[in-house]
């Protein structure tokens, strides 16, 4: 930041978006403020010393619920002052279920990033799936998406594929 000069301007807004495995979706219905580190402790490991944070997904009765690494929120705040924060899953289910529906079929996005990925399966305008896998090989990637076929009982030759972030049509991921 010091040694970029469009980085020290004056900004009417600044959102930090936050990237992490530290995170998982509660149905609104159920959400209890004060046992946010009981729902992620189940998909992550947290610590006791974690500060444990929470987005509601404007578009559905979802909140989620992670941890931002509040060394990068201190450090933001010490740069520009107060800013909003959000977890990157949160914005990828407001995409996901922003985006037209192309029927009633249950339809699967997936958004690659450089060592995981985020599934999430649509059906009627509703989120039924919501998960992020590590991988490290293209058989791993396919495994984790088969897997989510499964358990969902779809099917891979009918239900939609959607992918999007880090994944190019020469990548062997694709």
């Amino acid at each position: 930041i010091n040694n970029t000069p469009a980085l020290q301007d004056n900004f009417d807004e600044i959102v930090l978006i936050h990237c992490n495995d530290m995170v998982t979706t509660v149905p609104k219905s159920l959400f209890d403020q004060k046992k946010a580190a009981e729902y992620l402790k189940f998909n992550a490991k947290i610590l006791a010393t974690d500060y444990i944070a929470f987005d509601e997904v404007n578009t559905q009765d979802i909140i989620t619920v992670y941890a931002p690494y509040i060394n990068v929120n201190n450090f933001f705040f010490d740069s520009y002052g107060s800013f909003s924060y959000f977890h990157a899953t949160t914005k990828l289910i407001d995409i996901v279920l922003n985006t037209p529906n192309t029927g009633i079929a249950p339809e699967v996005a997936v958004h690659v990033f450089r060592d995981s990925f985020t599934c999430m399966v649509r059906k009627n305008n509703q989120l039924h799936l919501c998960n992020t896998y590590s991988y490290k090989t293209p058989e791993d990637f396919i495994y984790y998406i088969l897997f989510c076929y499964e358990q969902l009982g779809l099917q891979a030759e009918t239900n939609s594929l959607k992918l999007s972030g880090a994944i190019e049509k020469e990548d062997p991921l694709y």
